[in-house]
């Protein structure tokens, strides 16, 4: 779907990224004999980055004289989360700041990584990627040091690659459908024959509406007991667009087998109202008319006309 921001994973991250800590006296909440919290032993360059900020919130880093990395991944947990532990087998959402070492440049604002969650189980996820996350809490930020040649190791094509930097929040995706409880339907335009929690919705139909552009319909119709969405949040969804006009199905992520994520206020303005203010764990159907969608310019080469309502599917996985 045009108007779904999809970065794609930062040029493997950004092609010179991992590292970073909260070193400033009494700042960082990590446990130096955690194994989890520090790759590489005391005394590393790492330790002269530092970091200041709460976990989901944009970091404000400062780095040092990191000229004594090695040749092994350096990594330490900023703000310890208080998840389940993240394992090989983990899908995560994670929202970062990049940066280059060697110019002590930002090379990517912070925001999502990738432009979906990752699975740390696919063979594609280079390994420097899994070594980052695994053995970290859900719900921490951690700091990564990457020499430049592990990422040159995974990075087809790649020239001149300087030691990167991450600083990174994780969370663990442990559901991939909506877990809320049923609500009664407010609208009956669109209906869905089977609505249950944690089960993909089935016979989703879209009957004609008495107008052809309808009023905004923000229907929950399995609530949630997550924390409620807030706007200029990053969400993880899984979804389903249809036409409202005939039903005809135009995105899907359960049909591309992988959630999308992306910040409320980074798509069309009735899928953003269709967010904030819902409970994550929550099914929500929205009905959106067209000035609130794409208007008088859909996405070029799609199968949305112009001036066309909506109506969206949307189960909501996380939020931060």
């Amino acid at each position: 779907m045009s108007g779904l921001t999809r970065p794609r994973m930062r040029a493997l991250i950004g092609a010179a990224v991992l590292a970073g800590m909260l070193v400033l006296s009494g700042c960082s909440t990590a446990d130096p004999a955690d194994p989890a919290s520090t790759l590489g032993g005391a005394n590393q360059a790492i330790d002269n980055v530092s970091v200041v900020g709460e976990t989901w919130t944009e970091p404000r880093v400062t780095i040092g004289d990191v000229s004594s990395l090695g040749s092994e991944i350096q990594r330490t947990v900023i703000n310890g989360g208080t998840g389940p532990e993240i394992t090989s087998a983990s899908t995560v959402f994670v929202k970062a700041s990049v940066f280059d070492v060697s110019t002590k440049q930002e090379q990517g604002r912070y925001g999502v990584l990738s432009s979906a969650p990752i699975d740390l189980s696919a063979s594609n996820i280079p390994q420097y990627i899994k070594d980052a996350f695994i053995g970290v809490k859900s719900n921490s930020r951690i700091a990564v040091l990457l020499p430049s040649e592990l990422m040159l190791e995974s990075t087809t094509g790649a020239e001149n690659v300087g030691d990167g930097l991450l600083i990174a929040d994780v969370d663990v995706l442990d559901q991939s459908i909506a877990w809320g409880t049923p609500q009664a339907p407010v609208q009956d335009i669109v209906t869905i024959s089977k609505n249950e929690a944690k089960a993909k919705p089935e016979g989703i139909t879209v009957a004609k509406p008495a107008t052809e552009q309808p009023e905004l319909i923000i229907d929950p119709v399995l609530k949630g007991d997550g924390d409620l969405v807030l706007e200029g949040q990053t969400v993880v969804v899984q979804y389903q667009g249809m036409l409202l006009q005939d039903g005809k199905v135009f995105d899907s992520s359960w049909q591309r087998g992988e959630p999308a994520q992306f910040q409320t206020d980074q798509v069309v303005p009735g899928f953003g109202k269709a967010l904030v203010g819902q409970t994550v764990g929550s099914r929500v159907i929205a009905i959106i008319p067209a000035d609130l969608a794409y208007g008088a310019q859909p996405p070029q080469g799609g199968s949305i006309p112009a001036n066309a309502p909506l109506v969206f599917v949307i189960d909501i996985l996380k939020a931060h």
